[in-house]
């Protein structure tokens, strides 16, 4: 009677075999997860860019004042806005008193582990009181800021590695904002 079973050719093929299906199928799921990264780290860069740019627009647009500042930090302006008032107690009165909060915003620059950092400045000015703060708007590579005084307009070019993150624009700004400090 003979047994029923493999040799051992039988078994060395089926290992080979099973052996090159699973590399195949590690190699499809790398390359996978690569790409995947890779348009992760793409489709980043490209929203980082576009909210800076909305971010700068946003702020340069509700700005009733620039003045322009010797170049710092791809940045040649300052920009000044009035806030939303804040009630002062004030126990003598009949109804709440309100004072006007004025802010003054300066976009800068810090490199950080390989990065470049958009941060924005601001100084706030209540009554007699001033505070500064600083906050991280994105991560860029390159980003440019330009008040040119003679054409009155300030140009935005924020360059990033991905060939998609490359935002350039122009806000035009009236005479009328247009200030020497």
């Amino acid at each position: 009677m003979k047994k029923k079973g493999f040799t051992l050719i039988e078994l060395v093929v089926a290992i080979a075999i099973s052996s090159i299906l699973i590399a195949a199928i590690g190699l499809v799921l790398s390359t996978n997860i690569g790409i995947s990264n890779q348009a992760y780290l793409s489709e980043k860069s490209y929203k980082q860019a576009a909210y800076a740019m909305t971010y700068i627009e946003d702020k340069i647009n509700s700005a009733y004042k620039i003045t322009e500042i010797n170049d710092r930090d791809n940045c040649n302006f300052y920009l000044f806005k009035e806030d939303s008032p804040y009630e002062v107690k004030d126990k003598g009165s009949a109804g709440p008193k309100y004072k006007k909060v004025y802010s003054k915003y300066r976009f800068y620059t810090k490199n950080l582990d390989h990065k470049t950092i958009l941060l924005i400045e601001t100084e706030n000015e209540y009554g007699d009181e001033t505070g500064i703060g600083r906050n991280r708007v994105a991560d860029l590579e390159d980003i440019s800021l330009h008040y040119d005084r003679e054409n009155e307009i300030i140009n935005i070019l924020i360059n990033q590695t991905n060939k998609f993150s490359r935002f350039e624009g122009a806000i035009r700004v009236d005479k009328k904002l247009v200030n020497d400090e």
